[in-house]
């Protein structure tokens, strides 16, 4: 058994390096708190071994443990001579640490406590489940698990049209398809370790977010109100691909906002990484392009910019990444058969007359906000808080919050009613349906929650 907990921390440490060497070369010579690093290198680290693998795969090189271990030490090297580089002719490194975390840090309270005591509990069931439950349930099997069989077994991805939900995007089992190659073989348990290790990674990147604009008790708060959301928890310890799509989309989130208050460029980077990454998650999160360039263009505005050349500079920025991860991979299925008009739900129908339907999807949406055991009373605030404290949606982090909420709702009310997904969103065949979707921005509810609570908020540099 230690040998076997050895190989996974052994295949989640590869992919780990890949994400720190390639956030320290985002950052240049500006640093983030160490656990904000290790966290975000876990996202970047995942979805660059999900797209070498890919690439290899193209390049005809066959899936091996030593193949794709060879390619991330190539790529370990090219990072640490640009990072040498780099360190003869560039400035001492600066911190990105708010100046409020450099002063004293007070004592925990019996509050802070028992919140972290919350916090540890839900992690220790997350990691436990994942790794004593098999795979079980028929999505996680037909979506993930059965091509990441696949993957390792046939030491390559074979063609799309060949595959069940072929226009599919493939991150998740190229990633499951790895660990079994560390591990030596298919193992139904424990190739969910990602899922429990990327909720610590979020967990720890929302309360550092939430801690730049409140304090200790408010960000601890934030992050146990997110525990306790069932299915949040629940999709942390299987094979389904909704837990990596919030993972990413509320990150690209995250940056932006941070990117919003202190107009960084590795922030927009980062931003823009995560979007894409998303859209190799799932079919979803190339709709989300959309919403992300909505709140590019927003957060323009709200900060009253007035420079074209650096409006464009700033939009190619974003913009690159996702070209060639997003679009790269329709291209790929373009050539693989695997094309959205072959996929009857990606089929858009505009015409009016389906405007009818309005009203069963806005009764299905509040009956899952209101009446599910998901979500506890996290939607029910939303429009109290709304209420509470209008003059607070002025902060500009609330305000991109707010937006990205309403956006994702509206996105996918249209998706419910000009696509065949009527039945799975509000129609008889719904069961777990919108609950997922709205997963995949549940986060930036809690964090509007905790942003427009906090009443003292303030201004730093970094």
């Amino acid at each position: 058994m230690l040998f076997e907990l050895l190989k996974l921390f052994f295949a989640l440490s590869i992919p780990w390096i890949l994400g720190f060497l390639s956030l320290k070369m985002i950052l240049k010579n500006e640093k983030y708190p160490f656990f904000l690093e290790a966290s975000l290198a876990y996202g970047l680290g995942l979805g660059a071994l999900s797209v070498l693998m890919f690439v290899l795969d193209m390049l005809q090189v066959p899936f091996s443990f030593s193949n794709i271990l060879s390619a991330c030490l190539l790529i370990y090297l090219i990072i640490l001579i640009a990072l040498k580089l780099k360190a003869r002719a560039g400035s001492p490194l600066r911190s990105l640490l708010p100046n409020k975390m450099n002063k004293k840090i007070p004592g925990i309270s019996i509050f802070q406590l028992a919140l972290i005591i919350f916090i540890l509990i839900n992690l220790y069931f997350s990691f436990w489940r994942a790794l004593n439950i098999p795979i079980a349930s028929w999505d996680a099997f037909a979506t993930v698990a059965f091509k990441a069989k696949m993957f390792y077994f046939e030491k390559q991805i074979p063609r799309l049209d060949l595959l069940p939900h072929k226009t599919y995007p493939l991150f998740t089992p190229l990633i499951e398809s790895w660990i079994c190659f560390c591990l030596g073989r298919w193992d139904n348990q424990f190739v969910k370790i990602i899922f429990p290790c990327a909720l610590l990674s979020f967990l720890l990147i929302s309360y550092y977010f939430l801690k730049t604009f409140t304090n200790r008790a408010y960000a601890l708060s934030g992050i146990a109100l997110l525990l306790s959301s069932n299915l949040f928890i629940l999709h942390s310890t299987i094979s389904y691909r909704d837990f990596f799509l919030l993972y990413y989309n509320c990150l690209a989130i995250i940056f932006l906002i941070l990117w919003a208050h202190f107009d960084k460029n590795h922030d927009l980077i980062l931003a823009s990484l995560f979007a894409s990454l998303a859209t190799f998650v799932k079919l979803e999160g190339t709709a989300f392009i959309a919403i992300y360039l909505f709140l590019i263009l927003a957060i323009y505005f709200i900060k009253k910019t007035n420079q074209p050349k650096k409006i464009l500079k700033q939009l190619v920025i974003f913009i690159i990444p996702v070209l060639i991860i997003g679009l790269g991979f329709h291209i790929y299925k373009h050539y693989n058969g695997a094309t959205l008009q072959t996929d009857s739900k990606a089929q858009l129908n505009l015409s009016l007359t389906n405007l009818h339907l309005l009203k069963n999807v806005i009764s299905s949406f509040k009956e899952d906000f209101l009446y599910t055991a998901n979500w506890h009373l996290s939607w029910f605030l939303l429009p109290v808080a709304f209420v509470l404290y209008p003059k607070r949606l002025k902060r500009k982090e609330i305000c991109i919050c707010l937006m990205g909420i309403l956006s994702f709702i509206l996105l996918y009310m249209f998706v419910a009613i000009f696509t065949e997904n009527f039945i799975w969103i509000a129609g008889t065949s719904k069961l777990t349906g919108l609950s997922r979707l709205l997963l995949h921005f549940y986060p930036l509810n809690i964090y509007f929650l905790i942003l427009i609570t906090y009443p003292n908020p303030f201004e730093y540099h970094r």
